[in-house]
């Protein structure tokens, strides 16, 4: 069985005193589904919360809070040519 995730843990980070906490997930096809959170300045205290989801190229953003369903684990079977 071979799957095709890579988690992204919770990483905080400053940026020009906003503070973006993120985690989620990405697979190998280009999909992802990320929960952030940017904290306004100037102690980050008042938060607004975000989810990335769909593909790397295009992705959809949306403001609140949602599910926490994580992206589906596909399975790569190799087809037997051989006969």
């Amino acid at each position: 069985m071979l799957t095709s995730l890579k988690e992204r843990w919770r990483k905080p980070k400053k940026l020009a005193g906003f503070r973006l906490r993120i985690q989620g997930q990405t697979n190998f096809d280009g999909m992802v589904k990320f929960k952030c959170r940017l904290g306004l300045p100037p102690f980050g205290i008042v938060g607004i919360p975000m989810n990335i989801t769909g593909p790397g190229q295009n992705p959809k953003i949306k403001v609140g809070k949602s599910d926490e369903l994580p992206l589906e684990e596909r399975q790569e079977e190799m087809d037997d040519t051989a006969n």
